[in-house]
């Protein structure tokens, strides 16, 4: 008995050294990729995919914009303004992250805008995440319709 709990205090204590550490995430250079690399490099500009979005549902689109607010958790989601339209990107499922420095880069990003009625419980979850107070968060009591787009993969744009 003795030596069976000597064995599992030793597994115990050894057991942090075989986690799997997080790769970090590399600085948004020009160029830098995230996710699957993009296959197409020609951009649809948000304002006509959420305008004419039955052409484009369910299509796998490049769109572009500049990062105007990124996940402070752990860079799981980021919002993209393009002229007046703006959406929440998220990584499809959280196959990858974006540093927090992506803020303020132009980016393309491929995947598909989808239009979907939000759960209240999933927008006060990207609330909590934006850092908004328990008092907005409070608020939201009930679903609300809106774009999202579900991205394979983001680069930031050579120029800006």
């Amino acid at each position: 008995m003795k030596i069976l709990c000597l064995f599992f205090s030793i597994l115990l204590l050894a057991a942090p050294s075989f986690a799997e550490k997080a790769a970090p995430i590399p600085a948004p250079t020009a160029g830098q990729a995230y996710g699957t690399p993009i296959t197409e490099e020609k951009p649809v500009d948000m304002v006509d995919v959420m305008k004419n979005f039955d052409k484009y549902k369910g299509k796998k689109i490049v769109t572009h914009g500049v990062v105007y607010e990124v996940c402070t958790m752990e860079g799981c989601w980021l919002k993209l303004q393009d002229r007046e339209a703006r959406v929440r990107v998220i990584m499809k499922e959280h196959g990858f992250k974006v540093p927090k420095e992506i803020k303020d880069k132009k980016i393309l990003a491929e995947g598909v805008m989808e239009e979907k009625e939000m759960p209240a419980k999933v927008i006060q979850h990207y609330m909590k995440d934006e850092g908004k107070s328990q008092k907005e968060i409070d608020k939201v009591t009930g679903p609300q319709k809106m774009f999202q787009f579900v991205a394979d993969g983001v680069k930031v744009a050579s120029k800006e």
